[in-house]
Formats: structure tokens, sequence, C-alpha cells
């Protein structure tokens, strides 16, 4: 990967998880991948701590990081067209239109 786009990739990833995650959470997350983090409870800017963090890690990592995310995304975005196909009625019932 060029660097340019390790430091694109790390951007985005640093963005997704500022979205989603506390702190505390994406320490913990970063744990599953054997990521040192400083373990702050709450970071000034989530994206600014993941990007620090990310920018010393082995590319193969940031790769796994990324294809993670990918993954969940999907897994989301097929629960979400899912439900949005079968609907919900006022009751909660299922409903197919």
């Amino acid at each position: 990967m060029k660097p340019i786009e390790q430091i694109e990739l790390i951007s985005k990833i640093g963005r997704h998880l500022q979205a989603n995650l506390t702190t505390t959470e994406i320490n913990a997350y970063m744990g599953r991948f054997k990521v040192n983090t400083p373990k702050l409870a709450m970071a000034d800017s989530k994206w600014v701590y993941v990007r620090d963090i990310l920018s010393t890690v082995d590319e193969s990592i940031i790769i796994r990081i990324a294809k993670d995310l990918m993954d969940n995304i999907n897994k989301v975005r097929t629960i979400f067209s899912a439900k949005t196909l079968f609907g919900r009625g006022i009751r909660g019932e299922t409903r197919i239109f």
C-alpha cells in the first residue's frame, strides 16, 4: 500500500470509530488486534486518537481492522435492508410490503 493510501485508510478507520465507539471501547477494540493504546478514558478527539495509535502499527493490522469494520458495516446493511423490506406493523408484527 502506498503511504498516502495508508494515511487515508487510517483516517477512514478513525472517522468510523469516532462516530460509533467511546474512547474506552476504541481501546478494547484495538486490544483485540493486539494494538497498544494509551488507555485514555476520554480523548479530546477520538479521530486524532485513533490516527495517532495506528500511525505506528504494521500495515497488515490496519488492513485487518479495515476488513473487520467493512464486514460489520455489510452485516448492518443486510439487517437494515431486511427490516426495510419486511417492515414492522403498528403493533410490532412483521408485514411483507
